[in-house]
């Protein structure tokens, strides 16, 4: 894509997503070249270094997804030695200026991790430990506010690595935990972007984190079965609904949102979280995939249906024999309300009516339920415009012809 100039960042970005894709690394070993570069020159001859730890992170995991060879090695060993360099001794930053970024830390501790595992050196996650115990630390405690999501959602991807599971211990249960549940919790409204101070040589910037499919691929990491969950459901859908499949030469694209431009970053990651949904969906049990495909088919009125728009993350979900119960219920209800209120209090015609038109209408609500779990094949909308239609024309004049 030719939103931002070819560099080694960037391609390792693809090549990550590739090969989250089953591409072998047979077919990115050209690509060799491309990320063992540390410096890009600008048409005007300036010269764009990629040499920070974050660059150094995504270069490293796109190293370790190519085959094996002296050259690949070599950029490898260079590569491990410069992050060593610029360690803290708590983690790395985004700016030399700026104290340690919990971004930074988890994006190097997640190449490390993933270079332990493919390339089977257990040991060299022994080195970074002080820096895994420091991000956890941090997920239960973010030092910067700022960037919350952003923050404990790369958290979460790092320390989960496998690489780093001997260290898994009720400390790192209990803030994955509440890791897990703030992201929860912002999946109930839109994902928010959040920017950090960024410098890369001479070039000072912030770095912005679009959140969402991140978000979504950290909460898959750590419990696949959330898959279900409505919010994460609602909000991959809302994440689909940022590709672009009609705009000539951006076919299958990601962008920031369904009307940004579309960028390498967003469709990198929109390509890795279509594989975690993958992944989460073949775990899943059979018994739960078919009641979520009945669900949404509605093939018989005594499936769980929803029957009216989410709102604020929530719809509401029932099936005919729940909304039988609740018809009946709204009736006995009304009916007692009914015979105190108009038996045994004084009213003016214009009170009796008004009071017994909201009735008739809190009836109708009542047994739009069971109708709309009813007849699944017919839309809710038409359901409810019927409703309305009858109880308006036909009910209200005849009740009010009653209660005058």
């Amino acid at each position: 894509m030719a939103d931002v100039s070819p560099n080694p960042q960037n391609t390792a970005e693809v090549v990550v997503a590739l090969s989250h894709t089953g591409s072998p690394g047979t077919e990115l070993e050209r690509l060799l070249d491309a990320l063992a570069r540390w410096e890009v020159v600008w048409p005007d001859g300036r010269q764009w270094v990629f040499d920070t730890p974050i660059d150094q992170a995504w270069r490293l995991r796109g190293l370790c997804r190519l085959p094996k060879t002296r050259a690949r090695d070599q950029h490898i060993s260079r590569t491990l030695r410069d992050l060593r360099r610029k360690f803290t001794g708590r983690g790395w930053s985004l700016a030399p200026t700026l104290g340690e970024s919990s971004f930074a830390t988890a994006v190097v501790l997640l190449a490390v991790g993933e270079l332990s595992v493919r390339e089977s050196v257990p040991a060299l996650a022994l080195h970074y430990m002080a820096a895994w115990q420091w991000l956890l630390a941090d997920l239960s405690r973010p030092s910067n506010l700022d960037c919350a999501i952003a923050h404990t959602s790369w958290a979460l991807l790092a320390l989960s690595e496998p690489a780093f599971s001997q260290w898994r211990n009720s400390a790192y249960r209990r803030a994955v935990k509440m890791g897990l549940q703030r992201l929860l919790d912002a999946l109930a409204g839109p994902i928010p972007v959040e920017e950090e101070q960024f410098s890369r040589g001479p070039i000072r910037d912030k770095w912005r984190h679009p959140n969402l499919a991140v978000v979504i691929q950290a909460v898959l990491r750590i419990e696949p079965s959330l898959l279900f969950n409505p919010t994460v459901r609602q909000h991959f859908g809302e994440l689909m609904r940022h590709q672009r499949t009609g705009t000539p030469g951006e076919e299958g694209a990601f962008a920031l949102n369904e009307a940004g431009p579309a960028t390498t970053y967003s469709t990198t990651h929109g390509i890795q979280t279509m594989v975690m949904v993958k992944q989460a969906f073949a775990q899943a049990s059979p018994g739960d995939v078919l009641e979520l495909f009945c669900r949404i088919d509605g093939r018989h009125h005594t499936d769980a249906q929803q029957i009216t728009p989410a709102l604020g993350g929530n719809a509401v979900i029932m099936n005919s024999t729940a909304g039988l119960a609740v018809g009946i219920l709204f009736t006995m209800t009304i009916s007692i309300f009914a015979a105190f209120m108009l038996g045994g209090i004084t009213l003016t015609d214009i009170s009796r009516k008004v009071l017994a038109c909201a009735l008739v209408y809190f009836l109708a609500i009542g047994w739009y339920g069971y109708l709309a779990a009813r007849l699944p094949r017919t839309p809710n909308r038409n359901i409810a415009l019927s409703i309305y239609g009858a109880v308006t024309a036909v009910a209200l004049p005849i009740v009010t012809y009653l209660v005058t």
